[in-house]
């Protein structure tokens, strides 16, 4: 029987990888006993955009700075911590992430934030009384790439209402559940031209898309209907958290109650197209 050898069992190319991992570990500059400091290659990390948080990879940095000085790494062990999660510390270390040069993207957005910073012109929304409420004087801006490398400057800690950021999260879910031909069945894929809000339906009887309100509210229905309603929600506060790096969604008690006397339109046009497909009950 012939056996198939892969590219990466042929001895010359273990070779060529093990010399790659070589000249990374001697970036550190080793000491005399052939090793480097942890938290060299936890800052490198760092700098790279990488942060000590990140679910990927946070049981391999808990390690890193959890090291004192005694417990360097050999060259083995550097050699295991850069090829997990598919090499993503190593190609950190290499700089052939997304944004090779994190540093300089993050100098430009600390530039442009301190630039924004003074404005003062336009306001806050006002269409939910507790969204008025809100410090007109909070500004952040935060970045995360396809790789993970993240930053944030300025109130980037601060909660804030994700209004109809959270459809996207919705949309994902019953997209995983039912697969896009189920999903919209039940809800179109194109734009309105309209007003998130308004009763319109399209040619169809159907909500334009998911991301329109009645729309929102459909795909909602889609997900985990059999379900008792406060397992719904904990699911979608655990996945809004996702996007977060890990966080937690959650709702508040005054702003919640204050969006259903405005959604009257909304949940209309989503009952108006209930007979059109057999859509499910808004829930």
């Amino acid at each position: 029987m012939v056996k198939t050898v892969t590219g990466a069992g042929r001895p010359e190319v273990a070779a060529g990888a093990e010399a790659v991992y070589r000249a990374l570990f001697d970036s550190f500059s080793p000491d005399q006993n052939g090793r480097i400091s942890p938290l060299e290659v936890l800052s490198r990390l760092e700098r790279a955009g990488l942060r000590a948080d990140d679910p990927r990879i946070a049981e391999a940095l808990t390690g890193l700075a959890a090291a004192d000085g005694p417990r360097q790494l050999g060259f083995a062990q550097f050699k295991a911590l850069a090829r997990r999660n598919s090499s993503l510390i190593r190609r950190a270390v290499e700089g052939n992430l997304a944004v090779p040069d994190f540093a300089a993207l993050t100098a430009d957005i600390t530039r442009m934030h301190d630039e924004l910073l003074p404005v003062r012109s336009g306001s806050v929304a006002g269409y939910i009384p507790q969204l008025k409420r809100v410090d007109p004087d909070q500004l952040a801006i935060a970045v995360c790439t396809v790789d993970g490398q993240r930053f944030a400057v300025g109130d980037a800690a601060a909660a804030f209402c994700l209004q109809s950021v959270s459809k996207t999260v919705g949309y994902c879910l019953a997209l995983e559940e039912h697969g896009t031909e189920a999903v919209h069945r039940h809800m179109g894929r194109e734009p309105s031209g309209r007003s998130f809000n308004e009763l319109a339906l399209n040619p169809q009887g159907l909500p334009h898309n998911p991301m329109v309100n009645a729309g929102a509210i459909m795909t909602c229905s889609l997900i985990r209907p059999a379900d008792d309603i406060a397992d719904r929600f904990d699911l979608l506060a655990a996945t809004g958290g996702c996007p977060a790096g890990g966080g937690r969604a959650s709702t508040t008690r005054s702003t919640c109650p204050s969006g259903p006397p405005r959604t009257a339109t909304s949940r209309s046009a989503t009952r108006c197209a209930r007979p059109a497909r057999s859509a499910p009950a808004p829930t």
